[in-house]
């Protein structure tokens, strides 16, 4: 595939954003100019942004995902550990995007596996190797890779 076909690909996926529809709202509902909507979208993360993400209901790109608590000790199965919900983010939509343009797309999944550890983590929750062989749809022998 041609240079220009990778980025009419990127193209495609940055117009399938909440962001995209509601500039392209604006600029059909309101005749904003581009330059308008665009500082309109921007403002409206600036003051909206924390409240989104506050919520107690996943946002686009996230999942909640069952996970081992991490206070349970390595020596108890897996039948037999306490589990805790967690919110994670599998797709950071642009800086996602951003990160496999630069390295490809075994530096996005290495990027991504830090982020996931980190979210589960913070919420007090640990990913297992079968977690994410899940969650990328790839072999253990991969992540382990990666790690």
């Amino acid at each position: 595939m041609s240079k220009r076909g990778y980025r009419d690909r990127w193209d495609r996926v940055e117009a399938k954003s909440l962001d995209q529809q509601f500039i392209s709202e604006m600029r059909e509902g309101v005749s904003c100019l581009p330059i308008e909507t665009q500082a309109i979208a921007e403002k409206v993360h600036e003051i909206y942004g924390p409240l989104f993400e506050a919520s107690a209901t996943p946002q686009p790109g996230q999942i909640q995902l069952v996970v081992v608590d991490a206070s349970v000790a390595p020596n108890v199965p897996l039948s037999q550990a306490t589990q805790k919900l967690v919110r994670l983010t599998l797709d950071a939509g642009e800086a996602d995007r951003q990160r496999r343009r630069q390295g490809g797309v075994a530096q996005l999944r290495q990027h991504r596996l830090a982020r996931l550890a980190e979210e589960a983590f913070q919420q007090g929750g640990l990913l297992t190797l079968e977690d994410l062989s899940q969650l990328f749809n790839c072999g253990i022998r991969t992540l382990s890779a990666d790690l």
